[in-house]
């Protein structure tokens, strides 16, 4: 591999830690900004919302994003989605006398991170194919789980000078603009129609590995329904993965504060050490993604996924100490860490390049519905019944999705064998 490639690889992983910085890097800052804004009508609902607003505009967002980008340049999406990431990201700071600025920055993120996510996707997707897609899907995932570590630690930090600061961190993704210019090129691939890729033949990108099957024989084999119920499955799955792993960062520091009373480490409470190993246990596992890939299918990964974190939260609910904990969070971790590139793979390996961006925006829409309906749902239940109760609920309720991918997988196989016999 070239240089050029390894620094067009390196950037464009670095850009995609910005998607996890949207929302994480302010919330340490959220009770100084409730101080400083405590004269509004409804402060504590408005500064809350403004760790979801991002959120909502790429819900709503995303799947249009997607449309610009299979009509447009992939490349000049990002560099335009980057730029506007650090410019209204970093509002927060400049304009910090007006919520209403801050409200407006917030929005203008929400559309950048969208641009952000689905660009990235396609481009990756587009650069690879074969295992070295798996690969870089699984750095992908591995690059967000670190950066949110990252960023969420030095966030805490700014905030305990001062809450404007922690805004300032949206700015370093203007320091990546020229970076991406120079070493991210708009893939030949997405350039041609999808009629001359049937005329052509197999159209490679420089260092791409072939796929197992050529474009014109996976376009022949996956009709249109094929294809559209992948992306229909992949959807639900990625809300569902998002949706199981909110639980912890919603829930678990009230449930652990409830039932221990355990100093903190280092001036770190427990709740938020635990949390932090469960993402860089997902990162872990994302990093070596492609390994797993090349024993396991997709089918089998997402069972295990789903069948790990719902043990995990199994495990959570039984007895809150830090050691059991500490050892489902890490049960959790790896099967998110799986479940996140495996979903991402799957879909890109069934989209045709002409169609990547749009497939990109219904992922990134499902994965941040799942982020809202977390607590949403589970919230009654916690009132109502208790922490524990929501941990059962959600582990029994991954335990029969995983049940259900198994038996839809065996009919499949056993379809499939039947009408090649």
């Amino acid at each position: 591999m070239s240089s050029n490639y390894r620094y067009r690889n390196c950037f464009l992983l670095l850009t995609s830690t910005l998607t996890v910085m949207a929302g994480a890097t302010i919330a340490p800052a959220l009770p100084g900004m409730l101080s400083a804004f405590s004269s509004y009508p409804n402060a504590e609902w408005l500064v809350k919302l403004l760790v979801t607003l991002p959120a909502l505009v790429i819900v709503l967002l995303a799947p249009l994003v997607g449309w610009v980008v299979d009509k447009s340049h992939k490349k000049l999406v990002l560099i335009i989605s980057v730029a506007i990431y650090g410019v209204a990201g970093g509002s927060g700071f400049l304009l910090s006398e007006s919520l209403l600025a801050i409200f407006i920055g917030r929005l203008l993120l929400g559309v950048a991170v969208a641009g952000v996510m689905v660009s990235c996707g396609a481009l990756i997707a587009d650069y690879f194919s074969g295992p070295e897609r798996a690969k870089y899907m699984g750095l992908m995932a591995a690059f967000g789980s670190f950066g949110g570590v990252v960023f969420m630690g030095l966030g805490s930090v700014l905030a305990g000078f001062s809450w404007q600061l922690p805004f300032t961190i949206y700015f370093a993704a203007l320091l990546l603009l020229p970076f991406i210019w120079l070493f991210i090129a708009e893939p030949v691939i997405a350039q041609q129609p999808a009629i001359e890729a049937k005329v052509s033949g197999v159209s490679r990108l420089p260092n791409q590995q072939a796929d197992l099957q050529s474009p014109q024989q996976s376009l022949q084999q996956s009709p249109p329904a094929i294809k559209n119920s992948v992306l229909t499955l992949c959807c639900a799955f990625a809300c569902i993965e998002v949706f199981a792993l909110y639980m912890m960062p919603i829930h678990f520091p009230f449930y652990y504060s409830d039932v221990t009373n355990i100093a903190p480490i280092g001036g770190l409470p427990l709740a938020g050490i635990i949390i932090t190993w469960m993402l860089l246990v997902m990162s872990l596992v994302s990093f070596n993604f492609a390994k797993l890939r090349r024993g396991f299918n997709y089918y089998q990964l997402q069972f295990a996924g789903l069948s790990l974190v719902a043990l995990g939260y199994l495990f959570i609910a039984f007895k809150p100490v830090f050691s059991l904990c500490f050892f489902s969070a890490t049960i959790a971790g790896i099967g998110l860490g799986i479940m996140r590139p495996n979903v991402v793979m799957w879909v890109m390996s069934a989209i045709p390049p002409a169609h990547r961006g749009k497939a990109m925006g219904a992922i990134t829409s499902s994965v941040f519905i799942g982020q809202f309906i977390s607590p949403l749902l589970t919230q009654p239940i916690v009132q109502m019944w208790g922490y524990s109760a929501v941990y059962v609920s959600v582990a029994l309720l991954l335990f029969s999705i995983a049940l259900v991918v198994a038996i839809g997988t065996t009919l499949v196989r056993r379809y499939t064998a039947k009408v090649g016999a």
